[in-house]
């Protein structure tokens, strides 16, 4: 595939099913030129809108995001989506004054993801990004105010032509507000087993973790909290199974108490 070339969403989309390897580092990376050229076709999105919007009602219905996030299509441990991502004077704010989108180069806060990202820029300059690699603490469940060892990858602002990959749970970035409003096209891989895993924020300058999040754990532990409060003894069991199994310490934590509530 030449530099030039350009193809459809349709086209992109097959290709991912018939050659995307979700748990195989390599094959993700191989899907980079079709990244590239979806991006360079600059009608796609627009007529995609187009023609979802002629049923509002129906539009993006499933996806579960708050923000301008559109789901463009995806398969078993896979999804293919757009961000929209407003520069720092455009972006939604809520009543307290919190930002609603990951711009957390101000307070020197990194993330990282329980998912693997492959992204590129669609419209507009790009954000640009301070990359870092972090290590498990040799087998130790993380917690808060842990020192980590965060090693410096540089800062690269993602414009159009070019990707980054983020791989799940090893890279962290401090994201900045781009200096106009830009379109992202990505290609997020996310087998089942890795949404059990929570995501960390770095205190940088610190070199700290401030706290686990991730939303699919948020959303199990709202649903233990949930069924603790029910006080059903048939929750007894399958709560002590999760405290007993499930990856993430803090799940673990609420399973536990849950069960003995």
């Amino acid at each position: 595939m030449t530099a030039a070339e350009s193809i459809e969403l349709p086209e992109y989309l097959a290709y991912l099913k018939a050659h995307l390897d979700v748990r195989d580092e390599r094959s993700v990376l191989a899907t980079s030129p079709q990244l590239l050229a979806l991006a360079r076709n600059k009608r796609f999105l627009a007529q995609y809108l187009t023609e979802a919007l002629a049923n509002p009602a129906r539009f993006q219905e499933g996806n579960g995001y708050a923000g301008p996030v559109i789901i463009l299509g995806g398969g078993d441990g896979y999804m293919v989506r757009v961000i929209g991502w407003p520069a720092a004077d455009q972006e939604r704010r809520t009543p307290s004054n919190l930002g609603v989108h990951a711009y957390d180069g101000a307070a020197r806060v990194a993330h990282n993801h329980n998912f693997s990202i492959l992204s590129t820029c669609y419209h507009g300059p790009g954000y640009e990004t301070e990359l870092y690699e972090w290590e498990p603490l040799n087998g130790k469940e993380p917690q808060s105010g842990d020192k980590v060892a965060l090693r410096y990858r540089g800062r690269q602002r993602l414009e159009q032509g070019r990707t980054i990959f983020y791989r799940a749970f090893k890279d962290a970035h401090v994201q900045y507000a781009p200096a106009a409003y830009s379109v992202t096209l990505n290609l997020l891989i996310h087998p089942a087993e890795e949404d059990l895993g929570d995501q960390y924020y770095f205190d940088v300058e610190n070199s700290e973790i401030v706290l686990p999040g991730g939303l699919g754990n948020d959303r199990r532990i709202q649903l233990i909290q949930l069924a603790a409060s029910l006080r059903d003894p048939s929750f007894v069991a399958p709560l002590a199974a999760i405290g007993e199994g499930h990856p993430s310490p803090r799940v673990r934590a609420a399973a536990f108490c849950a069960a003995r509530a």
